[in-house]
Protein backbone atom coordinates (compact mmCIF):
# COMPACT_ATOMS: atom_id res chain seq x y z
CA UNK A 1 0.00 0.00 0.00
CA UNK A 2 2.87 2.38 0.75
CA UNK A 3 4.39 1.92 -2.71
CA UNK A 4 1.04 2.59 -4.35
CA UNK A 5 0.65 5.77 -2.30
CA UNK A 6 4.12 6.99 -3.26
CA UNK A 7 3.46 6.12 -6.91
CA UNK A 8 0.32 8.29 -6.85
CA UNK A 9 2.26 11.17 -5.26
CA UNK A 10 5.00 11.00 -7.90
CA UNK A 11 2.44 10.83 -10.69
CA UNK A 12 0.67 13.98 -9.47
CA UNK A 13 3.92 15.87 -8.82
CA UNK A 14 5.21 15.12 -12.33
CA UNK A 15 2.10 16.71 -13.85
CA UNK A 16 2.98 20.16 -12.43
CA UNK A 17 5.03 22.66 -14.44
CA UNK A 18 8.42 22.85 -12.65
CA UNK A 19 8.56 26.61 -13.32
CA UNK A 20 5.49 27.33 -11.19
CA UNK A 21 6.45 28.87 -7.87
CA UNK A 22 4.53 29.64 -4.70
CA UNK A 23 5.32 32.13 -1.94
CA UNK A 24 5.78 30.52 1.47
CA UNK A 25 6.84 31.85 4.80
CA UNK A 26 5.50 34.25 7.35
CA UNK A 27 3.00 36.86 6.28
CA UNK A 28 3.64 38.82 9.47
CA UNK A 29 5.31 42.18 9.14
CA UNK A 30 8.38 42.70 11.33
CA UNK A 31 8.90 45.98 13.25
CA UNK A 32 11.14 47.30 10.48
CA UNK A 33 8.33 46.79 7.91
CA UNK A 34 9.73 43.75 6.10
CA UNK A 35 8.26 40.31 5.58
CA UNK A 36 10.11 37.01 5.60
CA UNK A 37 8.97 35.12 2.50
CA UNK A 38 10.53 32.63 0.12
CA UNK A 39 9.56 31.22 -3.26
CA UNK A 40 9.64 27.45 -3.68
CA UNK A 41 8.54 25.23 -6.58
CA UNK A 42 4.81 24.51 -6.34
CA UNK A 43 5.31 20.76 -6.70
CA UNK A 44 7.60 20.70 -3.65
CA UNK A 45 5.43 22.89 -1.45
CA UNK A 46 3.51 21.53 1.50
CA UNK A 47 0.50 23.46 0.24
CA UNK A 48 0.35 21.52 -3.02
CA UNK A 49 0.90 18.15 -1.36
CA UNK A 50 -1.99 18.80 1.04
CA UNK A 51 -4.36 19.67 -1.81
CA UNK A 52 -3.56 16.53 -3.83
CA UNK A 53 -5.95 14.31 -1.85
CA UNK A 54 -3.99 11.22 -2.82
CA UNK A 55 -5.67 9.08 -0.18
CA UNK A 56 -8.97 9.31 -2.07
CA UNK A 57 -7.24 7.95 -5.19
CA UNK A 58 -6.30 4.80 -3.28
CA UNK A 59 -9.88 3.61 -3.98
CA UNK A 60 -8.60 2.95 -7.53
CA UNK A 61 -6.36 0.18 -6.18
CA UNK A 62 -7.15 -3.35 -5.13
CA UNK A 63 -5.24 -6.09 -3.37
CA UNK A 64 -3.68 -8.36 -5.96
CA UNK A 65 -1.87 -11.58 -5.07
CA UNK A 66 1.01 -12.04 -7.47
CA UNK A 67 2.49 -15.55 -7.22
CA UNK A 68 6.05 -14.35 -7.77
CA UNK A 69 6.07 -11.18 -5.64
CA UNK A 70 3.53 -12.11 -2.95
CA UNK A 71 0.84 -9.56 -2.03
CA UNK A 72 0.76 -6.09 -3.51
CA UNK A 73 -1.66 -3.39 -4.52
CA UNK A 74 -2.42 -2.90 -8.18
CA UNK A 75 -4.20 -0.02 -9.86
CA UNK A 76 -7.34 -1.18 -11.66
CA UNK A 77 -8.91 2.18 -12.65
CA UNK A 78 -7.38 4.23 -15.47
CA UNK A 79 -5.93 7.67 -14.84
CA UNK A 80 -7.15 10.72 -16.73
CA UNK A 81 -4.90 10.22 -19.75
CA UNK A 82 -4.74 6.42 -19.80
CA UNK A 83 -6.93 3.84 -21.45
CA UNK A 84 -8.45 0.94 -19.60
CA UNK A 85 -5.86 -1.77 -19.19
CA UNK A 86 -6.48 -5.42 -18.58
CA UNK A 87 -5.84 -6.51 -15.03
CA UNK A 88 -6.30 -10.07 -13.81
CA UNK A 89 -7.95 -10.06 -10.40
Amino acid sequence: ACRALVEELYYEIRKIDPKKMVVVGSFRISPDGTQEQNKVPLAKSELYLEVLEVCEKMNDYGLYVDPSTQKSYRRFAPRDNEGIGSVDF
